[in-house]
This record gives structure tokens, sequence and C-alpha cells, in this order.
């Protein structure tokens, strides 16, 4: 494991040791190109995309990869001398669009087989010097932005569609939007961020911008990458290796992560579980809603990862420089506790009113033991010789913080985390 400063509390052992078992394997791409994206349609097992650049300066060379395997296989579907990307979308298995350095934007309505090219309306007149945002909220719902050669502040462009990409229309206005990275955190919310940590967020659909405030953030550095759960719980990484997180809609952050060392790339939610990657491979995890993290997977120290996507059951598939494509099961990254959860039903929820952490089991499978860790590794409660499918645990003497709640149902050893505060 290379040498890093890590500001983070890490749990015990049983949390931490999936890193040695390395469970993101590497998978053939037959391209040395840089993968700066990838997509996976929705309701997706099976179909991905990935595109990206020869080089990192210049933008050319750009190829466009895709698995029809669930990432264990790629085949190049477009590939030419000069257009290169940064983004890729695919709204169904055989919609999509990619698009990158010098205004170059293609669409594909037949699962890539051909490629048809799509020019923007600029209004200032200049060339797109690159396109850097591409997402959408919905099969219809679209937003695009980036920046044109004009020398003046008002580079800045964006477009949106509501017709799956037939027609894109410029945004009313540009003044306050950022244009580094962007996501749709929900319908006609768009928030975007870029150089100077600055970064805005926009609540009809691309008409009007707000600057949200960090700290002003140092000159010239840029807020890299950003994903939103929904309106309210985001997060976002910087150039000096930090990942801020926001649950009210980007009114106040707090950093939850400062390696001191990495730069953030890829960040994802599956479902409450989020990941981030980036400089060497690396991929850290947080099972707490980005109050702690983990490393999960230690990477290759001259490489970067750019995306981290999620296959309908789980799977989980990232990109990077090289022709990197790295895939994880569902199964692997749950780890057999977690995965087990799944299996057996259970759910827990807590009621911070009352301090009660409530358990429960379906499929006729019955809790007969529960044990409660600190993060030292612990024990603080423990109950047995139980029979029962739904209970109700009094907390109120535990301090507050995270707890590791282990459950034995029926043959199985399910466990999971809460926060009791």
């Amino acid at each position: 494991m290379k040498t890093k400063l890590l500001f983070i509390t890490m749990l015990f052992t049983f949390s931490t040791s999936i890193v040695n078992g390395q469970i993101f394997e590497v998978k053939p791409t037959g391209t040395t190109h840089l993968l700066y994206d990838l997509s996976i349609p929705p309701g997706q097992n099976l179909v991905a995309y990935a595109a990206g650049s020869q080089y990192t300066v210049g933008g050319y060379g750009g190829v466009i990869i895709k698995s029809i395997d669930g990432g264990e296989t790629w085949e190049t579907v477009y590939s030419h001398e000069v257009n290169a990307f940064l983004q890729v979308e695919f709204v169904s298995e055989t919609r999509g669009f990619a698009l990158g350095f010098a205004g170059i934007m293609l669409k594909t309505i037949d699962g890539g087989a051909t490629w048809d090219s799509i020019t923007l309306p600029v209004e200032s007149g200049y060339p797109i010097y690159e396109l850097t945002v591409l997402d959408f909220v919905d099969v219809n719902n679209g937003f695009i932005a980036g920046i044109t050669e004009d020398p003046s502040v008002n580079s800045r462009i964006g477009f949106t569609t509501s017709d799956s990409g037939e027609t894109w229309v410029p945004v009313l206005s540009t003044s306050g939007m950022a244009h580094f990275c962007g996501d749709f955190a929900a319908p006609n919310i768009i928030y975007t961020a870029g150089k100077d940590h600055e970064w805005s967020k926009s609540i009809d659909n691309g008409g009007s911008w707000t600057q949200i405030d960090w700290d002003g953030g140092p000159s010239g550095q840029y807020y890299f990458a950003m994903k939103f759960k929904d309106q309210d719980n985001g997060i976002i990484s910087t150039e000096d290796g930090e990942l801020r997180i926001t649950h009210d809609g980007g009114g106040t952050f707090n950093t939850v992560l400062d390696t001191g060392y990495q730069n953030f790339y890829a960040l994802s939610y599956n479902g409450d579980v989020l990941y981030a990657g980036g400089t060497d491979l690396d991929i850290y995890r947080s099972m707490d809603n980005g109050f702690t993290w983990t490393l999960l997977f230690d990477g290759a120290p001259v490489s970067t990862l750019y995306t981290i996507e999620f296959f309908d059951n789980g799977d989980a598939l990232t990109c990077g420089s090289g022709g990197t494509i790295l895939k994880a099961t569902a199964n692997d990254l749950l780890g057999v506790e977690e995965f087990n959860q799944v299996n057996t039903g259970l759910s827990h929820s807590y009621n911070y009113i009352d301090k009660t952490l409530s358990i429960k089991t379906t499929n006729g499978l019955l809790l007969s033991k529960y044990s409660i860790y600190d993060t030292t590794g612990k024990l603080v409660v423990i109950n047995q010789n139980l029979a029962t499918n739904n209970i109700g645990i009094d907390v109120q003497t535990l301090s507050d913080g995270i707890y590791i709640v282990k459950c034995v149902v029926e043959d199985r050893i399910v466990a999971f985390k809460y926060v009791k505060h």
C-alpha cells in the first residue's frame, strides 16, 4: 500500500480487510486511451459504454468502446484520429451521446453501430473549445456545459434538451454558471462547478444560476467532480484532495475526507453508499453517508480513475487512464455479511426521538442473536437466545457515534452500521 496521510478514522478489522482481497478486477479493453467516462444505460446488467482520448492535452485521437457482457469484454465501436471525448451518456440501450474537445458531439440511435454529428447553436459565434458536462435526469431531459474560445468572461455555454437530444436549446443565461463538472440533482435542479472553487445551482433547468460559495477557494484551483443523490444530498471533490459533502442542497458543507495526496475524479452513489476514486486507481467507500471512509481498492501508482458506475444488479464498473476498466460484483462489494442482509430481507431503522433501534426480518426467517460494537471493536450490547422477526433495542445509554450491529438470522451472520445521535 502506498504511503498517504489520512485524516480519517478507520473502522475496525472486518471493515478494512477488503483491500487485501482486491475485489476489483482488471478487464481487457483493447485500447490504451484515457477512458474519461463510462455510461450504463438505465436498467442494464450487461450493456455499457466508455469513451476517451489518446492524449490529455489537445484532445486528439478519440475512442468509444462497448460491452455487452457486463463489462467482461469490450469492443471498439468508434475511433477517430482527431475527435476525442470527455463524456458519454446513454439514455437507453441504443440511444446515446458523446462529446468532448473542440466542440465534438455525436449521437447514436443504434447502440453505437453508427454515429451522427451534432452542431450546437453557439450564439456568440466563437468556436467551442471543449464540452465538459453531459447529464440526463431522465430519457428526455438533459444538460450540456462547456466553454468557447471567446477571450472574454462570456466564454461559458450551456444547452438543454427536452426531447431526448433531438434538439438542444442554449440556456437563457450563463452568468454565475460554472462549467467543469455538473450533475442533475432532480428534475429542473442542476449543479455545476469549476475553476477557483466556484460552483453554482439552477432550479429552473438552467434558465438562471445562483453561485454557491464554499470559502472562495484557492485561485486557479478546480472542483474536479460532483455527484448528487437528490436535491439535498451531494458530494464534491477539490483539486487539493478533499471530499466535501452537503445534506441541505449546498447550504452548508463538511469536509469528510482529506488524503493530503489524491485527486478524486470518480464519485458515485449506489443507493446510500458513496464511492470515490481517482489518483493511483484507489477507490474509497463510505457506508454512512460520507461520515467515515475506508480504502476499498489499492490500485496502481501510475494510473488514474475517472468514473464509477453501477449496473442495475449492483455490479460496478470503473474506467481510467491506459484503457483501464475495473469490475467488482455486487456480492464482492457488499461482502458476505452485508450481502446476506439483502438475502434475508433484514431491515433496520433508528428513531432518534426515543433512541430505539428497530430490526426486522422477512422471508419467514427469525433473528436469534444480535451484538453491537463500537468503532474500536468493543462489544457494548449483546442479546441472544431470541426467536423473533421484529425487535426494538433501547440504545439510550450508548454514546453518540457509529456502531456496528451483527445479527444472526437462522444460519447467517448479517452486519450493518448505524449512527446513534
